[in-house]
């Protein structure tokens, strides 16, 4: 260390000692605040609880029914499967529903061996009888919801413990077939 440098480390050592000393008082309560919250009787207790004790506990604390809600919203959730597909179990309707781009495919789930299947395909939609034809889709799934963007059109599904809701959303009308019908048509 340099002859200049000590000399001001030794000038200014009691400063240096003094500012720390007051950060020191300065964070100390903050600190055994935060200790005492670590070892805290109640947390440590309410961290050992099961079963009926721990949702009493829940409950008292106000958090039970946004962890409930929250816990049942995922049971709904889809999931990716093999390949471009998305897999979302219905617990409350008792069956399972697979989506690709082409369409969506519904089973039971009460046994081993499904009882009975579903399967819709978009296939086209207009009026009258200028349908236009519906493209293979691009997928996006997000929580409970997945949609299948075909062309003009949009083909979406809710998976909700009601069941399965279906919509569809139309970036522009179709065009009509100049007979005067107005008929709205889908094809599934």
């Amino acid at each position: 260390m340099k002859p200049a440098s000590k000399f001001i480390l030794n000038r200014y050592r009691p400063l240096i000692l003094i500012m720390l000393l007051i950060a020191a008082c300065l964070l100390a309560p903050r600190l055994r605040q935060v200790a005492q919250l670590a070892i805290q009787p109640s947390n440590v207790e309410a961290a050992a609880l099961h079963g009926e004790a721990a949702v009493e506990q829940l409950k008292k604390e106000g958090s039970y029914s946004s962890l409930a809600a929250a816990m049942n919203a995922a049971r709904y959730h889809l999931t990716p499967s093999t390949g471009q597909t998305w897999q979302a179990p219905n617990p409350a309707q008792q069956f399972s529903a697979s989506f690709s781009r082409d369409g969506v495919r519904i089973e039971e789930k009460q046994s081993v061996r499904p009882q009975w299947q579903l399967g819709m395909k978009l296939v086209g939609y207009g009026y009258g009888s200028q349908i236009e034809p519906a493209s293979k889709g691009e997928m996006t799934a997000t929580g409970n919801r997945v949609e299948i963007a075909k062309s003009a059109i949009t083909e979406w599904y809710a998976n909700k413990p009601e069941g399965l809701e279906q919509g569809f959303t139309l970036s522009a009308p179709p065009a009509r077939d100049g007979t005067g019908s107005h008929n709205d048509r889908l094809r599934l």
